[in-house]
This record gives structure tokens, C-alpha cells and sequence, in this order.
């Protein structure tokens, strides 16, 4: 077995993203570069990545998003989200959180949350079409001045996979 981290590489048109403006590359690694959250509601977030290595180890909690995520407009209201796994467009479950408590913060920047999974949800087993649906349930209606909202800063997946054999370049032939 082997690992990688992945990177967004685009973001999914359907269910898109709300509430956020800006690039891909700001999502790619813990800079500080937040997504620009606006104050209209519910922060979304929808992300594809690229297909990993190899074919996906299977097993209970061998795959991983982690999200890094700050609270923006920090009114009293304590931010909820949710994780979806997506596979070419179409949601497959909500994962649960692994670690990091529950799916919410209150004030807490750079607050880092992680979500396990199977590759067995998946229909194919190559991590083809993945996708992360970050969306935010709670937090920003009410009271203009208690409202806050979900920000990303990185999102990433740890995919587990099974690396092929290496080549050892011998060659074999058969007399006959």
C-alpha cells in the first residue's frame, strides 16, 4: 500500500458551489488563500480531483479528505457543515467525521476536520471522478450580527492505493 495527497483540480458544476468566489489554486495547499466567502447565505463547496496512482486499497477507513477551514463575518453563531463523497457527479453517501470532533466551528481558524471512507462505495475502484461536496448547515441566518460563515483555506484527499509490482527488467525465454 501507498499513499498520496491530492489536490482539487477543478471545481464540479452540479451541485455547484455558493456563496464563494475565486480559483482552484487557492484550495490547494494551507497558504492563507481562502476562497472569498460573500454574506448571502450557506457556504458550498464542490471539488473534483484527479485520478490517483494506482487502483484504491479497499478497507474501513483507508481514504481521507481533510478540510482546513476558518469562520468567516465571525458572528456568535457557531458554523455546521456536512461532507459528501461524490463520484462523476452523482452523491454516493455523507461521510462521517473521523476525527476533529463534530462538523462545526465556532471561532477556531485553521481548524482541520477529517473524513474517512471506503473505496468499495465507489463503482470503479481506479478513484476515477471523485468528488467532495463541502456544504455548511448551519450558522448563517438569523440576526445579521450573530452570522458566520464556512471558509476553505485547503482541501485535500489522502488516497490509499496498491502500487503494481515493480518491473525487475528480466527477461525470460522458453526453448523448445
Amino acid at each position: 500500500m501507498a499513499t498520496e495527497n491530492l489536490n482539487p483540480d477543478g471545481f464540479a458544476a452540479s451541485p455547484g458551489n455558493s456563496n464563494v468566489s475565486g480559483a482552484v489554486s487557492q484550495i490547494q495547499s494551507s497558504d492563507g488563500t481562502n476562497l472569498t466567502v460573500g454574506t448571502g447565505g450557506s457556504t458550498d463547496v464542490h471539488v473534483t480531483f484527479p485520478t490517483p496512482t494506482d487502483t484504491l486499497t479497499a478497507g474501513a477507513g483507508l481514504q481521507t479528505f481533510t478540510i482546513v477551514g476558518d469562520t468567516a463575518f465571525s458572528g456568535s453563531n457557531t458554523v455546521t457543515y456536512q461532507l459528501d463523497l461524490y463520484e462523476n457527479g452523482t452523491q454516493v453517501t455523507t461521510l462521517s467525521l473521523a476525527s476533529g470532533g463534530t462538523g462545526t466551528t465556532a471561532t477556531a481558524n485553521g481548524t482541520t476536520k477529517t473524513w474517512t471512507w471506503n473505496s468499495t462505495l465507489l463503482s470503479v475502484n481506479s478513484g476515477a471522478n471523485v468528488e467532495a461536496y463541502i456544504t455548511q448547515t448551519g450558522g448563517s441566518t438569523g440576526n445579521p450580527n450573530r452570522r458566520s460563515y464556512l471558509t476553505f483555506d485547503h482541501i485535500y484527499w489522502t488516497a490509499d492505493y496498491t502500487a503494481a509490482p515493480a518491473a525487475t527488467g528480466r527477461a525470460f525465454a522458453v526453448i523448445v
